[in-house]
């Protein structure tokens, strides 16, 4: 049986942190990656971005995987979002895509976290209108 290469990295920032995972994820490593993730989220509470875009997924288990781990930052009062914009991932994603939050590039993650969390809760933002409830009140 031969090893596909897969790697984690950690990349610490002021507010956040940012995980990236390289490599083909097969059904063989979900236990180990799956430590590796809680793990490191598990060590503090802070909001978290997967950078998915060099990362291809093999099973369906990843999917259950990612949700755990989006629980278990939830439970902690943080929020996750998964970064990707390849077809391959987008295809893979597509049926939870109204439950994670995800972005094409960190770039957009980071400017847009503040209102895609508003979104996600039903309120929207902008600046003829301000902070929008419902369509007829704003504040």
């Amino acid at each position: 049986m031969r090893a596909d290469l897969i790697d984690i990295s950690l990349e610490d920032y002021k507010n956040h942190q940012v995980l990236v995972l390289r490599g083909n994820f097969t059904v063989e490593q979900v236990p180990a990656l799956r430590e590796k993730l809680t793990m490191l989220t598990d060590a503090r509470r802070s909001n978290y971005i997967i950078d998915l875009n060099e990362a291809v997924f093999g099973d369906d288990v990843y999917l259950e995987l990612f949700l755990d781990i989006l629980n278990a930052v939830k439970a902690r009062e943080s929020k996750m979002a998964l970064v990707f914009s390849n077809a391959e991932n987008t295809k893979f994603f597509a049926r939870w895509s109204k439950i994670f939050i995800i972005h094409n590039s960190i770039k957009e993650s980071n400017k847009n976290w503040f209102l895609a969390n508003l979104r996600r809760h039903g309120l929207k933002f902008s600046r003829k209108t301000g902070l929008r409830i419902s369509t007829g009140m704003a504040f």
